[in-house]
């Protein structure tokens, strides 16, 4: 079950610092990215973290990485225009899961540039079928950063396991029992996406 609560933060849904923030929200370049990728709900990926008991966001969006108060994200799911999960890998040890945020941190503070050509060339790809790799150093999309951060601690973290991972790419990983949801905020249920993915899957064995 969704719910919505102003100032309500990631700590008393059972978030912790350095887990993943899976997102859906409104506008076209979000529907875009949702319509290219065939099938999934969200259409972004970022790291929560904390700094004196304030909870940020660590982001790749344009036109460079940055920080994003959790407020800002509150603001939007109160208003009904984003919904989110918080995943967890669900191998990942507590110090692990804390260098993970304190990269994700050293990133918004470096805020390197958003790599749009890489998110260009995978809508190009999925449109047309089409596989590639080849993304530019020092430039970041959403999900490339979260899977950057995490390979920083320990390549075994790595369950994205592809050059150019997308938020489908999360979501299959969710649905493989990979990452784990810890909650949810929004009017749109992400829980409720993947049963429906797994009945979808075990109709087609049956």
């Amino acid at each position: 079950m969704t719910c919505c609560a102003d100032n309500l933060n990631p700590c008393c849904l059972g978030a912790k610092a350095g887990d993943i923030l899976h997102v859906k929200s409104s506008g076209f370049y979000p529907w875009a990215i949702r319509r290219c990728l065939r099938g999934v709900w969200g259409n972004h990926d970022a790291t929560l973290y904390t700094i004196d008991d304030t909870w940020y966001v660590a982001e790749a969006v344009l036109p460079r990485f940055k920080a994003t108060p959790w407020d800002e994200y509150m603001d939007e799911i109160d208003n009904g225009f984003t919904s989110v999960a918080v995943l967890r890998h669900e191998s990942i040890t507590p110090e692990q899961l804390y260098s993970v945020a304190c990269h994700a941190e050293t990133m918004a503070i470096d805020a390197p540039k958003y790599d749009w050509q890489a998110i260009l060339k995978i809508l190009c790809n999925t449109v047309f079928r089409r596989n590639s790799t080849g993304q530019r150093e020092w430039r970041w999309y959403c999900t490339e950063a979260v899977r950057g951060q995490y390979m920083q601690v320990s390549e075994s973290l790595d369950v994205w396991g592809k050059a150019l991972p997308t938020p489908l790419t999360t979501e299959k990983r969710v649905i493989a029992g990979e990452l784990r949801v810890i909650a949810e905020l929004g009017t749109d249920s992400f829980k409720t996406h993947c049963d429906q993915k797994l009945m979808e899957d075990a109709l087609q064995l049956a």
